[in-house]
């Protein structure tokens, strides 16, 4: 079999007969569809057994998340190829044979579609990137590029259809739970020379935090998880130039949902031993110095702050951090 789509679940049926009803119309056809349920109580399972008797299903007792959810799709999937699909996602038809040919095709270690995102509003088409402190922005329209139809290389692959070989292992750290185990897995493979590639031609429109957006934790993991990854990932001179603009961003971010980010900071103090230990673990793989992944990054502070987003970027060239603002 070459490829399998593995579709992690949390009380989502609302979504999943438009995902699950595309993948079937799909002209690339020697695939599976592995449905991990975790511990629904929505009767999501009970949906897809009636509905889609072919789907092979993975019921967990517990709520594993994202990670450890599509960590269990991984282990019980057969195919050569892994494509990691988030169930509030509907894809073009030809959606999984551009994926597939653009992955091969690029060489790429880690694929991407290219993702139409609603987030409540009307579908958006701008290609976007991560800031060097870990929020996903918007750089530029990217209409040009998608009808180029070329490969465009990513620093990060975005986990709501990341595809893989098999060869890779399973691709997320379970601690994470949910939110940036996705940029945890593309920076891991970065760092050891790895490349990610965005497929332009693979289209898919996704609702946007279909499964999370009930979830009272989120802003705890968001925020951990961000920050852990800064920690464990950067060198350590890139992270001593980068303190003073991650230390603003806590504190100008830190009124917005406070309990949990406080939450999230406090434990990553108390927990710095297992940062530690991760941290040593990463840098052990490391093959690439960090200047050569910044200029995939963005050095804005958020979209919409003109003023601070000049100030960002004017002091990461006075210390000689690159970003993707930046001309080499």
């Amino acid at each position: 079999m070459k490829a399998s789509v593995i579709v992690v679940n949390w009380n989502g049926r609302q979504y999943l007969k438009n995902c699950l009803d595309s993948l079937r119309e799909q002209t690339f056809r020697d695939f599976e569809i592995v449905f991990v349920d975790n511990a629904s109580t929505d009767g999501s399972v009970e949906f897809v057994r009636q509905s889609y008797p072919d789907v092979n299903i993975v019921q967990n007792k517990e709520n594993r998340g994202f990670a450890g959810g599509n960590n269990d799709g991984v282990k019980a999937a057969k195919g050569e190829i892994m494509v990691l699909l988030n169930n509030d996602v509907k894809v073009n038809h030809d959606w999984l044979e551009e994926l597939i040919k653009g992955f091969e095709a690029s060489k790429a270690d880690i694929a991407f579609s290219f993702v139409m995102s609603k987030y409540d509003g009307e579908y958006t088409s701008t290609i976007g990137a991560t800031t060097v402190l870990g929020h996903a922005i918007a750089v530029r329209d990217g209409l040009s590029d998608v009808e180029r139809g070329m490969p465009i290389e990513s620093c990060f692959a975005g986990g709501c259809t990341m595809t893989f070989r098999r060869s890779a292992g399973l691709p997320f750290d379970e601690d994470y739970f949910l939110y940036s185990e996705d940029v945890h897995f593309s920076w891991k493979t970065r760092l050891q020379g790895g490349k990610n590639f965005l497929i332009p031609s693979s289209v898919c429109y996704h609702e946007g935090e279909g499964s999370s957006k009930n979830f009272k934790e989120k802003t705890f993991y968001q925020q951990r998880n961000r920050l852990m990854n800064l920690f464990i990932f950067y060198e350590k001179r890139t992270l001593l130039k980068l303190l003073p603009l991650l230390a603003f961003n806590i504190f100008a971010t830190g009124l917005k949902d406070f309990p949990y980010r406080l939450k999230a900071n406090l434990w990553l103090l108390r927990n710095w031993r297992v940062v530690g230990k991760k941290r040593k673990e990463i840098q052990a793989l490391r093959k690439i110095p960090d200047s050569e992944l910044t200029p995939l990054l963005s050095g804005k502070f958020f979209d919409g702050f003109p003023i601070l987003n000049r100030l960002y970027l004017a002091y990461l060239r006075i210390v000689g951090v690159r970003t993707i603002e930046m001309e080499a």
